[in-house]
């Protein structure tokens, strides 16, 4: 690997990124677009420190995570540095188009002279701002352009770089495109001073519009054609020798080494430029963790099971501590969820670790071709952040799932179709735990959660993540089972959270936001095309999950919101029945105010099988709109026996009605909910008017 001049930026205040940031979608390797430039953040080693002692430097602990991924700590850096990248800019206006160390050679001649004493004035303050920021040395500054007519317009960064699934980055080679691509025929050689313009030729700016032109040799070429993945091939095919080939650069490290790889053009905000690989892990205590577990293994998370699960971990003094949730029949008063085991955590560590990068395609290994590891060989320590904070655990039945799984076949078919949708796209041939419905499900339903609770917690939806715990002894061939998944919240303030997540794990709340969760799982306003879909997201990894239903920002979830289908929750248009959740039916939320206290309570019921039993004025208290209380009052004067049920859903969930009287099949409807008459009429039911004369004996079966 051979070095070549490595300058890095320290800059001001006002040019800042969280940490959190630099571990993920800025994490070294990557392009940051500030206010009045582009960079690329620097490699870990140009932050110094490797296990030391160093300023810049804050060391994390976790010893399990280290032996883990083979270092000996991980160290949150306080100063990043930055590289400028990329180095070609334009002017908007003139249009010129040049490497900004020519930009910046010609702002340093018309500070030291030039006939206009403006321009001189202007250059210099701006060449003294730049290296007077917040007292750093910063070894490159970003001037403005000095043409008199382009008054004093800031420079635009080139859109377009290269790079090579070795995860090699340049800039594009503007000028052997222009002179070996030129519209006339390739003009050979390349200018020695070539002089580029950027124009564009229409409004849309697509490749083609775009020409770049030479004004010393006077060749032009057009963008067209230029992303597609064999577009240098065939220019070295056409003119029978090499004359685009990958650099073999790593800006962020400072080094190139030899490459025989092709490039390939991207927009410089692509998503393909850079793939961070980013592990976490959940701080546990030492007596759990072995020593010979790998990040990837799926024993390194059963230890984070078992230290949930084992209520003698999370005492006061521990790596994580617990609070009491109850016991779990109050979890399942109003109906079962399937849960064995509810754990609410009121103080949890998390760390994240940047393991390194790839480009044009993610790597699923540190071992794969392509990855760029964030350290250097010597180093002793991965680049990470930690966050603390609180998360409820939940534990599911797993005789229930099994049993699930042997009466619906059909659950197992839909995982297969997601398993080989993978295996046809992007990532086949990466190693990856194979698709189970158990997993579909576990993995669904903790995003509809995150969905629901980030309405009551008090958290942003993107402040709240999953760690879902999913084994199975047969398809992971494995001694151990595991269907759990953990929801938290954690910030990087050593203080942690509020309370506000674990407070809505109560057995007073958790139910009726599991109730809703689900509830609105049952209908997408994309379905029937969502719940009906046999592939939908990359390349078709998803079945009934889109935006507007199931999925969550990509930083909330473990599989970049892959791998996710409602249909194995609470089942589809077409198959209603294979959910695990189908068979039972909820009613929704009543909040019940009493001076200061707000209580909620919530009944879950299955339609086909509760009978009502209380009277007219139990009835009502459950009742949430004025018109119904009213409309139950004239019903009780009608002599109009007490309905079964208040407040529940008919048809899959397709319809809300208010009062359902089963046997009879006549239900209530608000006037809210009449647009739903037609399709209930359609299905045998009949619509209660009180604004007619009550008939009390269309009531006898």
């Amino acid at each position: 690997m051979n070095k070549f001049k490595f300058d890095t930026l320290h800059l001001p205040s006002s040019h800042k990124v969280r940490l959190a940031q630099v571990i993920l979608q800025y994490a070294p390797g990557a392009m940051v677009d500030f206010s009045d430039r582009t960079l690329l953040t620097a490699a870990p080693y140009t932050w110094h420190s490797s296990i030391g002692t160093d300023e810049n430097i804050r060391p994390i602990c976790d010893p399990r995570f280290a032996r883990a991924l083979h270092v000996d700590g991980f160290e949150a850096p306080t100063q990043i540095n930055y590289v400028q990248f990329p180095e070609w800019y334009f002017c908007p206006v003139c249009r010129r188009f040049q490497p900004l160390t020519s930009w910046q050679a010609e702002a340093e001649r018309n500070a030291k002279g030039g006939d206009n004493p403006y321009r001189q004035m202007r250059n210099r303050a701006a060449i003294k701002r730049s290296w007077q920021q917040d007292n750093q040395e910063c070894k490159a500054f970003l001037p403005r352009c000095s043409n008199h007519d382009c008054h004093n317009s800031e420079l635009i960064p080139a859109r377009i770089v290269v790079a090579c699934k070795h995860g090699h980055l340049d800039d594009f080679p503007w000028v052997k495109w222009v002179h070996y691509r030129n519209i006339g025929g390739a003009k050979e050689p390349c200018c020695e001073s070539p002089v580029l313009l950027f124009e564009s030729g229409g409004g849309t700016e697509t490749g083609e519009d775009i020409r770049i032109t030479c004004t010393k040799c006077h060749a032009v070429a057009t963008l067209k054609g230029v992303f597609t993945a064999d577009a240098f091939q065939k220019v070295n095919e056409d003119l029978d020798r090499e004359i685009f080939y990958c650099s073999g650069r790593l800006p962020d490290f400072g080094s190139h080494s030899e490459c025989n790889q092709m490039p390939r053009a991207l927009l410089r905000g692509a998503t393909s430029v850079h793939f961070p690989m980013v592990r976490s892990s959940m701080v546990i205590p030492s007596q759990i963790s072995s020593p010979e577990i790998d990040i990837d293994d799926l024993a390194y998370r059963w230890e984070e099971y078992q230290a949930l699960c084992n209520e003698q971990y999370g005492k006061p003094g521990d790596e994580f501590t617990r609070v009491d949730s109850g016991p779990l029949s109050d979890y399942e008063r109003f109906g079962s969820l399937h849960l064995q085991q509810v754990e609410l955590l009121d103080q949890v560590r998390i760390v994240r670790a940047f393991l390194g990068y790839s480009r044009l395609r993610p790597a699923a290994r540190r071992d794969d071709e392509g990855f760029i590891h964030a350290r250097l060989p010597q180093d002793k320590a991965y680049p990470a952040y930690e966050g603390f904070g609180e998360g409820i655990f939940l534990r599911f039945d797993e005789e229930a799932i099994k049993e699930w799984l042997e009466l619906t076949p059909r659950a197992a078919k839909r995982a297969w179709l997601v398993e080989q949708n993978r295996q046809k796209g992007f990532f086949a041939g990466e190693s990856h735990t194979p698709i189970t419905p158990k997993f579909l499900l576990l993995h669904t339903l903790a995003h509809l959660l995150i969905k629901e609770l980030s309405f009551e917690c008090g958290y942003n939806i993107a402040g709240l993540n999953e760690r879902i715990y999913c084994a199975d002894r047969e398809v992971n061939n494995t001694d151990f089972d595991m269907a759990g998944i953990f929801i938290y919240a954690a910030g990087g303030d050593a203080e942690g959270t509020l309370g506000g997540l674990i407070r809505q794990g109560r057995a007073d709340t958790l139910p009726q936001i599991f109730q809703r969760a689900l509830a609105k799982a049952r209908s997408c306003s994309n379905d029937p095309m969502c719940s009906g879909s046999h592939g939908q997201g990359q390349d078709g990894q998803n079945l009934a999950s889109c935006y507007a239903c199931a999925l969550l920002p990509e930083t909330s979830c473990e599989e970049f919101n892959l791998f996710l289908d409602r249909g194995v929750v609470v089942g589809t248009f077409d198959e209603p029945e294979i959910g695990f959740y189908s068979k039972v039916a909820f009613t929704r939320t009543r909040h019940v105010c009493s001076n200061m206290a707000k209580t909620q309570v919530t009944e879950c019921v299955n339609v086909e099988e509760k009978s009502a039993t209380e009277g007219w004025e139990a009835k009502r208290g459950e009742l949430l709109e004025d018109e119904a209380i009213e409309a139950a009052k004239l019903m009780e004067k009608a002599g109009v026996p007490v309905p079964d049920i208040i407040g529940a859903e008919l048809l899959n969930g397709r319809c809300n009605v208010e009062m359902i009287w089963q046997k009879q099949k006549i239900v209530y409807l608000t006037s809210e909910q009449m647009d739903q008459a037609s399709e209930l009429r359609k299905e045998g039911w009949r619509i209660l008017d009180i604004g007619q004369p009550v008939d009390p004996g269309i009531f006898e079966l």
